[in-house]
């Protein structure tokens, strides 16, 4: 919201009047957000006096042209029908892209569902049946592929100017990038690394992985954190989002046999003793699936710990805790691409 507010005052200074401008929410292939969530990103008084919609991937994008990746640049219309194009995000570690940030706010926050698939299927490998490209992965910046076609797509979409944070695991902004899209980046990339960079435990029975930034994306505190897990460790994981986990166009699922347009459910982490789910909200078959292993939901937080305990045979049971398991990552994966 201050972000906001702030772009607001030196848009007004410039002479741009409040009819000219417009926000769209950047969901890439993710559902689309509620008058809720606009209000939450961009506070009421903001809401009420200007513009907000939804990117919609499956219609009312225009092509443009081709990434050097042969990805199709079709890229939200109402968004090239500014002159003056500002996006605001945030550096996080990504899976995929390495950190999330910079150019990913256009491919695939603003893309179509046919640039988005080509994107993370083809060019990046993330689809069933076939094997992620080796320049990518947590913390991987440096000639990454996906990175690469997204810096592409952004410069033939024509975004001019990029906000970026880091957050704290409170979700406070902790540190601020603006300017040219990959020059702040890659500036913030490096900040990044060190601030959510995390040891890795190693004297424990029980593993606490607590998703709060993206509590509806809980998939990725596994995908961060799973091959650090020892074998035969219980693993509780913290996904206590009223939400559930989100819609997403790409790799969610949309029935028992349909998934997305490239789904790819996330591989077994064979070596898990048990995986418990603490949230009020179960789910019997999530909407993005958390993981390949069976899990076990459970409402209340005393009942947690009871099976925790039932599950090892003993009580007294040691407990390394990740508190930020979404965002935070194994130093290795963060600190070695320097």
């Amino acid at each position: 919201m201050p972000i906001a507010e702030a772009i607001l005052r030196e848009l007004k200074l410039a002479g741009i009047s409040p009819d000219h401008i417009r926000f769209i929410a950047a969901t890439g292939a993710h559902g689309a957000m509620s008058r809720i969530d606009f209000s939450k990103k961009l506070g009421e008084e903001i809401l009420e006096e200007y513009p907000v919609y939804n990117h919609n991937p499956f219609h009312g994008c225009d092509h443009i042209g081709e990434t050097r990746h042969g990805t199709p640049v079709e890229v939200n219309g109402e968004y090239l029908s500014c002159d003056l194009k500002i996006a605001v995000g945030c550096i996080l570690p990504h899976p995929m892209f390495g950190f999330g940030g910079g150019p990913k706010i256009i491919l695939p926050g603003m893309a179509s569902i046919n640039a988005i698939s080509h994107n993370h299927g083809s060019v990046g490998g993330y689809v069933a049946g076939a094997k992620p490209h080796p320049s990518t992965g947590w913390g991987s910046v440096e000639s990454n592929i996906l990175l690469e076609d997204a810096w592409d797509f952004a410069k033939i979409s024509g975004l001019d100017f990029k906000v970026d944070v880091i957050i704290n695991g409170f979700n406070d902004s902790t540190r601020i990038f603006c300017g040219d899209v990959m020059a702040k980046y890659r500036m913030g990339v490096e900040c990044a690394r060190t601030m959510y960079s995390s040891k890795v435990p190693e004297k424990y029975d029980v593993l606490v992985l607590n998703a709060s930034s993206k509590s509806n994306e809980a998939v990725l505190a596994l995908s961060a954190w799973g091959r650090c897990i020892k074998p035969g460790a219980i693993v509780i994981m913290i996904a206590d989002d009223p939400r559930g986990q989100v819609t997403h166009y790409a790799y969610g699922k949309f029935g028992k046999r349909r998934g997305g347009t490239i789904f790819n459910p996330p591989g077994k982490l064979g070596h898990v003793g048990k995986l418990i789910v603490y949230s009020r909200y179960p789910e019997a078959d999530p909407q993005l699936p958390i993981a390949a292993e069976k899990m076990e939901w459970i409402r209340d937080w005393g009942e947690v710990l009871e099976e925790a305990m039932s599950a090892a045979g003993r009580r007294d049971l040691r407990a390394a805790i990740i508190p930020n398991a979404d965002i935070q990552c194994p130093e290795d994966a963060l600190l070695r691409m320097r």
